[in-house]
């Protein structure tokens, strides 16, 4: 048996190890901060998730969170989830999400089934005025800014895209790698790039 071998059981059995305790460490202790799971959950490494103390994060069941390379084929960072007052967050049954990064001001869903690649970003809100002076003085309403996202089911988003507010995207959808979503996205269909281009998703045998 080589080394190479070797250095790759161990290393497999220190990631099921590494993983199985970071699920039950996260799942308890998101528990206790008020995130409502729906059922089962994995945790693969450690998620940094700030919930308002009026924000709302729902987790369906079977969902995926990754914020480690050890199960990830091309890397990632670590998740970052921040939920401001009186919004809320949700995610459908078996979404896996890798290195994921939300800023979510008032609604975002994510359907049943989706996945989600490396670092991509969602957020429904600017954060910051278009207006110098108000920058400068820090006035800003993530309010009245705001404008929800909705991924719906089946959708698959492709590793750094950057999907942002008032956006929808169609059931069994894929947004392509890098891409910028800046308006909605019909059901079955592919996007990519910047600025965006939506087209047909190609029947399965094309």
């Amino acid at each position: 048996m080589s080394c190479r071998i070797i250095v790759n059981k161990i290393y497999n059995v220190f990631k099921i190890l590494y993983i199985w305790t970071s699920s039950g460490v996260c799942k308890n202790m998101l528990k206790l901060y008020g995130v409502c799971f729906e059922g089962a959950a994995i945790f693969d490494g450690y998620p940094q998730i700030r919930l308002a103390n009026t924000a709302s994060l729902r987790v369906g069941d079977k969902c995926i969170f990754r914020s480690t390379s050890f199960v990830n084929s091309i890397g990632c960072r670590r998740c970052f989830i921040n939920v401001a007052e009186g919004a809320t967050l949700t995610f459908g049954r078996e979404v896996g999400v890798s290195g994921i990064q939300i800023g979510c001001a008032s609604n975002i869903s994510i359907g049943d089934g989706t996945i989600v690649g490396s670092n991509v970003i969602i957020t429904d809100c600017d954060w910051h005025s278009v207006s110098p002076s108000d920058r400068r003085a820090n006035r800003f309403n993530t309010i009245k800014n705001s404008q929800p996202v909705v991924i719906r089911e089946n959708v698959w988003v492709g590793m750094n895209a950057v999907i942002l507010k008032g956006v929808s995207i169609g059931e069994n959808s894929v947004i392509g790698a890098g891409a910028v979503v800046t308006k909605d996205v019909p059901p079955n269909s592919i996007a990519y790039g910047n600025p965006l281009t939506v087209r047909p998703l190609p029947m399965e045998g094309e």
